[in-house]
This record gives C-alpha cells, sequence and structure tokens, in this order.
C-alpha cells in the first residue's frame, strides 16, 4: 500500500511552487528591467517580455520605462500649476549679473538612458533634476546681465541651463539624459515690471534713432563722397586746361620774342596788322555820306 504525503511535503512544494511563480515577471515594449542577486547587479539592461528572477529574499528587481519622456519643472510645481496654485518668491526669483532679481519658470524634459544607475544610483533622480537644474541656472544667470537674458540671450541660456544640468546629473551618476528646457516665464517682478518696461521702450528707441541715424549716414555719405569727388575732378579738368593754356600762351610768346630780336620792324607790322584783324572781326561799321558826297566817306569803328 502506497504511502500517501505527508501534508508538511505538499505545503512545502506549493510553497516552493509559489515562490518559483513569484520570480516570473514580464518587460513591456517601453520597459527595461534591472534585477540583483544578493544585493549585486545580475542582470542590468533585461529588454521586453517574460522572464524570470530570484524574488525577495534573494533578488530584487526594478522595471524602467525608457522610452517615456518625463518633464521636471524649475521655478514652480506642476502639481500646483494644475491646481491654480501660484509659486513661492523664494522658487521663482533669481538674481542676474548686474543684480537685478527676474522671475524664472522653465521645464526640463529628460529620459532614462541607464536603467541601473537610475533605478540605484541616487534615492530620488527625479528631486534630483530639479536641483541640478535650479543650481546650473543660478550660475548662469549670475554670470549675465538681465537685458542679454529677457531678450537676445535666452535660446542661449536655455542651452547652457540644458548643458549645465545635464552635466551635474551625469556626475552624479543618474542615468538620465536631458533632452530640451523650454521657458514658461521669464521677467523682472511684478513691482518693477512698468518702470522695467518703460527702460526697454526707452533703449528701443534709442536703437531705432541709431539706426535711422546710420541709415541715413549710409545714405548720405556715398552721395557726398561722389559729389566731392565730381568737384574734384572738375578742378582738375580745370586745373590741367589753365596749364596747358598758360604753357602754350608762354611759349608763344618765347616764340614771337625769338623773333622779334631776329627782324623787329617786320615782327612788329605783323602784330600790328594780326591785332587789327582780330579787332575788325568783332567791330561793327558804319559809313556815313558826308556833305552831299562832295566830301570823301568817313569810316567809323566801334566796338
Amino acid at each position: 500500500m502506497a504511502r500517501r504525503p505527508s501534508v508538511t511535503r505538499i505545503v512545502l512544494a506549493a510553497l516552493v511552487l509559489l515562490y518559483v511563480g513569484a520570480g516570473v515577471y514580464v518587460v513591456q515594449q517601453d520597459e527595461e528591467a534591472v534585477v540583483l542577486l544578493f544585493g549585486k547587479p545580475w542582470k542590468t539592461r533585461v529588454p521586453s517580455g517574460i522572464h524570470w528572477a530570484p524574488p525577495w529574499p534573494f533578488g530584487k528587481r526594478v522595471v524602467v520605462r525608457t522610452t517615456t519622456s518625463y518633464q521636471m519643472s524649475v521655478g514652480f510645481k506642476i502639481a500646483d500649476a494644475v491646481r491654480g496654485l501660484p509659486p513661492s518668491r523664494a522658487e521663482t526669483e533669481f538674481l542676474t549679473g548686474d543684480t537685478n532679481i527676474i522671475d524664472l519658470e522653465m521645464i526640463l524634459q529628460y529620459v532614462i538612458d541607464n536603467s541601473y544607475t537610475f533605478a540605484f544610483g541616487v534615492e530620488d533622480p527625479h528631486f534630483l533634476v530639479r536641483r541640478a537644474a535650479e543650481a546650473a541656472a543660478t550660475r548662469i544667470l549670475a554670470r549675465k546681465p538681465v537685458d542679454e537674458v529677457l531678450t537676445s540671450g535666452r535660446q542661449a541660456f536655455l542651452e547652457a541651463v540644458r548643458l549645465g544640468t545635464q552635466e551635474k546629473l551625469r556626475s552624479y551618476g543618474t542615468g538620465i539624459a536631458v533632452v530640451s528646457a523650454t521657458l514658461k516665464r521669464i521677467e523682472p517682478p511684478g513691482e518693477v515690471i512698468e518702470a522695467f518696461q518703460d527702460v526697454q521702450n526707452a533703449k528701443a528707441d534709442r536703437e531705432r534713432a541709431m539706426n535711422e541715424a546710420n541709415g541715413y549716414a549710409s545714405e548720405s555719405l556715398p552721395r557726398a563722397r561722389g559729389e566731392a569727388e565730381a568737384v574734384l575732378q572738375g578742378a582738375e579738368a580745370d586745373r590741367n586746361a589753365r596749364v596747358a593754356w598758360a604753357s602754350g600762351a608762354a611759349d608763344r610768346i618765347l616764340k614771337m620774342t625769338a623773333e622779334y630780336k631776329e627782324a623787329p620792324r617786320i615782327t612788329r607790322e605783323r602784330m600790328y596788322l594780326e591785332t587789327v584783324e582780330k579787332v575788325l572781326q568783332s567791330a561793327s561799321i558804319y559809313v556815313v555820306d558826308s556833305d552831299g558826297g562832295r566830301r570823301p566817306v568817313g569810316v567809323k569803328l566801334f566796338d
């Protein structure tokens, strides 16, 4: 007659089956699992699918979403914003390099790129993202003037915060990769925002006036240079003409002097005749009949 198994054995077998069954787990497509055995890493990147690992107290497993993009706020809390609660001044206020205060709210997006270090590297990696971003923003703003941060330097500031936060998280071994940093709000405190806007408007007016002056200068200077060049060229041409005329006249006088020395009388007569010829060419001639034609006709020359 066969012996029936005792109740103790049945219970032990059931416990073993339950323990073994407790080690079965499922990893989804967007997840990775990390398994520890006796407190040490056993499997650090378990892919999606059905797996088994020793359950507690010998083993421990943690499933991490690796493709999910997480968000962390700086300057406010997302949960408070959803409930409509304003952030505290201590959260939003930051000091710039020219000792101005600004209110800053931004959001960082990050993913998990190392499941093991994320699960077991630090105690609260999500909270550490906020603190690392606050430290990076504080350090960067302390070196920049308020005008640059509020106007042309926004994108550079955000990229610097992203890189600074990533560097700090990497040094802590968090297994987090910061994807982007986005501004939600950056502006002077409400108490001084009107005065600050007046200053910005005055600066904008100054810039506009300078641009208009530069535009007028850019338009007027080439025209003035062109006119000056034209005057210089005209004066140069007139100078050359006068010099040429003076040189010709001097040369003619020298030649006439030489001829006069050779034949003074003939030269004097020729010069006299040439002069009379020139005068007569521009003179008006009037013929006057005198004494009924009984006296010679007189000729009067008038210029």
